[in-house]
């Protein structure tokens, strides 16, 4: 009688691991060093299922109906901007003074991002603009049909020490 059980308890265990080996959505389950590098031959237990993120709209506006602002003015960003950067060692060494021109894109957010130094002076003050600029406050983003939209953005910012 306990042969018969053991016997029987076989049977179950092995119906039960040849139909988890059996194809799955027509893809048969094997290890990975079964599979050939290169090869068309794809083994999985299913497909996971298909992620879909939001797009995001990397359109720059050519016009606006509401330019992009600074929150509290464009006078009081300057200000902050003259607080707030701090000039590179190499730039003091050198007394480098003049003017740097920036571009970015003011995010449907308020945040600037895409931010590229065109004209430099050199002596590290590009990176130290770079780093301002991404730590400056929101602004309010340009508008067309009343939605908020990604506008380019260049201004200076003049260095004199």
């Amino acid at each position: 009688m306990g042969k018969l059980i053991l016997a029987a308890s076989f049977v179950f265990l092995a119906f039960v691991v040849l139909a988890w080996l059996q194809p799955a959505n027509g893809k048969h389950v094997v290890s990975a060093k079964d599979q050939q590098p290169g090869s068309d031959n794809t083994y999985s237990i299913g497909s996971p299922p298909a992620i879909e993120y939001p797009s995001q709209d990397t359109t720059i506006a050519d016009s606006t109906e509401v330019s992009p602002e600074p929150e509290k003015g464009m006078q009081a960003f300057m200000q902050w901007v003259g607080r707030n950067y701090r000039f590179p060692k190499e730039a003091v060494k050198a007394n480098v003074s003049g003017t740097i021109w920036v571009n970015f894109v003011v995010e449907v957010d308020g945040s600037l991002g895409d931010i590229e130094v065109v004209e430099d002076l050199g002596y590290g003050t590009k990176e130290a603009a770079i780093k301002l600029l991404k730590e400056a406050p929101k602004w309010k983003p340009g508008m067309l049909n009343g939605e908020p939209v990604r506008v380019l953005f260049s201004m200076p910012i003049r260095l004199n020490l």
